[in-house]
This record gives C-alpha cells, sequence and structure tokens, in this order.
C-alpha cells in the first residue's frame, strides 16, 4: 500500500503552517491510496525459431575445418541462410491483478532475457518499452529513461547497464501509418479485476547463435551421419512494469526471474 497522507503531514509541520489551509484542500488527495497490483508471468511461447535445416546449413561452415568445407556442407544440408532468416520470437504473458477500486494504465515495461546461463555461455538483452497515448501520431517505444525507478526494490534499466543492445525489439503484428499499433498502447488494467497484457519480442540472431555452436561441435557427428538430433535453449526473463495513478503518479512492480526452456 502507497500513500501520500503521511507526506502532507510531514509537509505541513515541516513548513510551520499552521492551520495548514492547503492540507484541507488536498483531501481527495491525501486520501489517495494505492494497492501494489500482483503481476505474474504465464506461460512464455516460443512462437518463431528457425529451422533445423536453416540452422546447419548456418553452422556447418563454422564447425568443419576441412578442405572442400562449403561444398561438403552444401551437400549435408544445403546452402548458409541469411542470417536474418535465423531470429526468434517470443509472446510474454504478464498477468496482473488490480486490487484498486479504478484502472491502473501499465506506461512502461523492461524486460530482460538470458538464455544459457549457469556456468555455460551467456547473453543477456534487456529493452525499455514506453507504451503510448492513442493520441500520439508518431510514437517511439524504445525510451530507455521510461524504466528508471528510485524504488531499489524494483528493477530498473541500471541494474541491466551490462546488457547487449539491440538484441530485443518488440514485434508488431499490426501498424498503421498514423495510428499506435494496439501493442504500443497503454495497458488499462480495469479495476478490482485482472488482465493479462501480452508481449511479442523478436530476438535477434547475434544473441543466440554464438552461444548455439557449442551443441553444433558436441553433436557434430549426429550431423555428419543424417541423424537429427534436438536442441534446447534455457532462459531466463525478468523485468519490471510501471504504471501511473492521477493524483498521484508513477510507481513500478517488478516480476521475475522465470526459467524454462525452448526446444526445437
Amino acid at each position: 500500500m502507497i500513500s501520500y497522507r503521511r507526506v502532507l503531514i510531514a509537509l505541513c509541520f515541516s513548513l510551520s503552517l499552521g492551520s495548514c489551509d492547503f492540507f484541507d484542500q488536498a483531501q481527495g488527495l491525501m486520501e489517495t491510496v494505492v494497492e501494489v497490483p500482483a503481476v505474474s508471468v504465464g506461460d512464455i511461447e516460443l512462437a518463431r525459431s528457425p529451422a533445423f535445416g536453416k540452422l546447419a546449413g548456418y553452422y556447418c561452415p563454422r564447425v568443419y575445418s576441412a578442405p572442400l568445407v562449403d561444398d561438403l556442407c552444401r551437400n549435408l544440408v544445403g546452402a548458409p541462410p541469411p542470417v536474418e532468416e535465423l531470429f526468434f520470437r517470443f509472446v510474454l504473458p504478464l498477468e496482473v491483478g488490480n486490487p484498486n477500486e479504478f484502472p491502473l494504465p501499465a506506461v512502461s515495461l523492461l524486460t530482460a532475457l538470458e538464455v544459457f546461463s549457469g556456468d555455460e555461455a551467456r547473453e543477456l538483452s534487456a529493452v525499455c518499452i514506453r507504451f503510448c497515448d492513442t493520441s500520439e501520431v508518431d510514437c517511439n517505444p524504445y525510451d530507455p529513461n521510461a524504466c528508471y525507478s528510485d524504488d531499489p526494490d524494483i528493477r530498473s534499466v541500471d541494474d541491466f547497464a551490462g546488457a547487449a543492445l539491440n538484441y530485443l525489439t518488440i514485434y508488431l503484428a499490426d501498424s498503421v501509418q498514423g495510428t499506435v499499433p494496439p501493442e504500443l498502447r497503454v495497458k488499462t488494467i480495469p479495476a478490482l479485476g485482472k488482465a493479462t497484457v501480452f508481449i511479442t519480442f523478436d530476438v535477434a540472431p547475434g544473441a543466440v547463435l554464438s552461444v548455439m555452436e557449442a551443441l553444433f561441435l558436441a553433436q557434430v557427428d549426429k550431423l555428419v551421419s543424417g541423424d537429427t538430433f534436438a536442441l534446447s535453449i534455457p532462459y531466463s526473463i525478468q523485468g519490471s512494469i510501471w504504471f501511473h495513478v492521477q493524483n498521484f503518479g508513477r510507481f513500478g512492480v517488478s516480476y521475475g526471474p522465470v526459467e524454462g526452456t525452448w526446444d526445437f
């Protein structure tokens, strides 16, 4: 629970305002109490990943050092695909419960993705998204300033200062010039209700391909013999989401880390 009552009382006495007329005028504000919403992560879906054959075509020239390696790889798995075809896409569902008697607009979101953590190689990427008002004609969702917090318990962009840049981008399914796409609009959680905020991200190939190379090296014999093998990418996702309440201000709630595995 967050309240301005104590702040107003303290300000009143510290300024020695006597009758504190302003305190009466701010009666509505001092009664503003915000219950922190519950935020959890639903099932994270890997919505798109490169076909195994394309990955094999990409890695084959990198794991072999034999003469005529290009011809060998082309005969085994085909030509290397363009790198831009090797991206990953996942859907992040944030389930938000609003215990307040007024709607809660979600205005910004910080998401950090880590793959192959622990003793294995890892890549970390983080992105800050500002949800836009429907009246904004030119909406730029990428605003790191929208993901700062004065509360040390809330994860902010400073907590991911070493994260890789430009690896995570929001996926826009429906974008019309001059309008704010649905994916970028402010997300409002109804009063005393629940809602799921779905955000779809594209992961640039550079965030994953380098750490996946070890998987192919470990199973190169199966690749040569024509056998198939499964690939698994362990991941961890965490971040924060910020809300804004009129006459109160902005506050954040952290979520995760949530761990899982993408198999393909």
